[in-house]
């Protein structure tokens, strides 16, 4: 008798791919049906209804996963969960709205051919997050014309890819190192990190046209000291920031000065901009003293009407978010405009 107990993992009848009048599939501890072989053996691997399909922590090659995807038309939702497998996820479907890869880990994400992909959530999706020496995830977008919202990348652990070019600190903007679809986008980085800031300069250069840009601002990596004041001094114009920005939410807010001169750049350069959001780290919602603290540093920065590139500008401080915490059926729903919130 198999172990059928929570820790365990099991096989997966082949009964399962039979079932063509399936419209919403969740598999959880299995280790998936060798496809291929099924179809040898004469089962005809089709699920014209799926609209949904739901892995958690379940093996599954790279094959299959793309076999499934091209026997699923009528795909709109795939959600990888606490997944190893498959390590490389290829992205294709004519009717494919949303893809999550939540607390799970894989060498390559790509967007092949998802002309209606419309939300691509990366959580949770390094190694070791601590040590910080796993090699990054390599994401790859190519033909997703309609992608919306994507988030959270981050520098340290993935390696963005659009088209055939390869972002990196030196990508000059162009066309075709761009997507300019994305409205919403989220972003984790330490704002005291030399390399941290450069990549964060080189991939909103990739976004010309958001709107809402989410910072997780991460305590990764050693920061040292350097004049950030000089570097957003001498930072090429980003389109995104100078003229399409609306909405700007630093998570996880620290009060560090490497933050604070982030925030003086985006008031000088952002046109458009009409909302400053600063969400405080736990620790800091925790101590009254340190939330009077930082509003201080926020009013003797932030009090001269000539800082600001506009006039209509709220700035707003909020405690921890803790309990608000991102949730994959939140950020998979796609009446929810903004799963980031």
């Amino acid at each position: 008798m198999e172990d059928l107990s929570p820790g365990s993992v099991w096989h997966l009848p082949d009964d399962i791919l039979s079932c063509a009048s399936l419209q919403r599939l969740v598999i959880g501890y299995w280790i998936f049906p060798d496809t291929a072989a099924a179809v040898r053996r004469g089962t005809d691997v089709a699920f014209p209804l799926l609209k949904e399909l739901l892995l958690f922590n379940t093996s599954m090659t790279e094959q299959d996963l793309e076999r499934m995807l091209v026997c699923s038309p009528s795909l709109k939702t795939l959600t990888l969960l606490f997944s190893r497998w498959p390590q490389r996820v290829r992205l294709r479907g004519p009717n494919l709205r949303c893809m999550l890869l939540w607390s799970s880990l894989a060498e390559e994400l790509a967007v092949v051919d998802a002309p209606v992909l419309e939300r691509l959530i990366l959580w949770k999706t390094s190694a070791d997050s601590k040590s910080g020496d796993n090699v990054p995830m390599v994401v790859k977008i190519d033909r997703a014309s309609k992608l919306r919202v994507l988030g959270y990348l981050e520098p340290r652990f993935h390696k963005l890819q659009i088209g055939n070019i390869v972002i990196n600190a030196e990508t000059k903007a162009r066309p075709s190192s761009m997507v300019a679809s994305v409205k919403i986008l989220a972003l984790k980085v330490n704002l005291g990190v030399q390399e941290d800031i450069n990549m964060l300069a080189s991939f909103l250069e990739c976004f010309p046209n958001v709107e809402t840009l989410h910072i997780e601002s991460s305590i990764l990596g050693e920061t040292i000291g350097m004049d950030y004041v000089k570097f957003w001094r001498e930072v090429h114009p980003i389109e995104c920031l100078k003229s399409h920005v609306k909405k700007i939410v630093i998570h996880e807010f620290q009060g560090a000065r490497s933050e604070f001169e982030f925030l003086e750049f985006i008031a000088m350069c952002a046109e458009k901009l009409q909302l400053m959001l600063l969400v405080l780290t736990k620790e800091k919602s925790a101590s009254t003293d340190e939330v009077d603290e930082v509003k201080y540093q926020m009013g003797i920065r932030f009090q001269c009407p000539w800082l600001w590139a506009t006039e209509e500008i709220r700035m707003m401080l909020r405690g921890s978010e803790e309990e608000n915490d991102l949730c994959f059926a939140r950020a998979s729903e796609l009446t929810v405009n903004d799963p980031f919130m």
